[in-house]
């Protein structure tokens, strides 16, 4: 009987010893991947601040190089390229020609030019913004609303039957309408618009 209760006292001994040790064995692996789980996350954290500045010095303004247009009547000012042409001549405050053909003014554009014409409207001369735009620009195919110069204003595009694509874009300031006209190619427009800003 004692060389039994001895046995099983062994066996007991011998499973106590084996789940003991298993825990410590858990214990361990447990703690080495919780340090590499950090040490993987610190590591993650140094690659994005690293990566974060990289793109942050290798950013280029692409408008560094670009004019100015300034009206002090109005007070406003914007970036455009450098090569493009500008007339005050002609409709609306100022117009603008990329440098496909220096005679544009006063003919029909071909796809691969275009024309920038900033108007200034007053308010109460458009009752209702997309009637006007139907009036000027033809069907509008698509329109949202966007900042500029921390301004909500609207764009509008429309596709005439006859002509050429124009994108429209109306910021509106101190009971005027300030009208930004692209011609044919919309491309340079978003970036000429993210520099529109009010100087009074």
């Amino acid at each position: 009987m004692i060389k039994k209760i001895n046995a099983w006292t062994a066996v007991l001994m011998t499973l106590l010893v084996c789940v003991v040790v298993a825990a410590l064995g858990m214990t361990y692996l447990l703690g080495r991947y919780e340090s590499k789980q950090i040490d993987l996350e610190n590591q993650i954290t140094e690659l994005q601040k690293t990566s974060t500045s990289i793109s942050a010095s290798e950013a280029v303004d692409e408008t560094a190089d670009w004019k100015t247009y300034t009206n002090t009547t109005y007070g406003f000012s914007f970036k455009y390229p450098e090569d493009w042409i500008k007339t005050d001549s002609g409709e609306g405050l100022v117009q603008l020609y990329s440098p496909v053909n220096p005679s544009t003014e006063g003919r029909e554009l071909n796809s691969t030019e275009t024309k920038i014409v900033v108007y200034v409207k007053n308010v109460k001369d458009i009752n209702n913004l997309e009637n006007y735009v139907i009036q000027e620009g033809g069907e509008i195919s698509s329109k949202k609303d966007i900042i500029i110069d921390n301004i909500s204003s609207k764009q509008f595009i429309t596709t005439p039957e006859i002509g050429t694509k124009v994108t429209l874009a109306f910021v509106p300031k101190d009971d005027r309408y300030f009208e930004i006209l692209c011609a044919e190619n919309s491309d340079r427009l978003d970036t000429i618009l993210s520099t529109f800003q009010f100087t009074k």
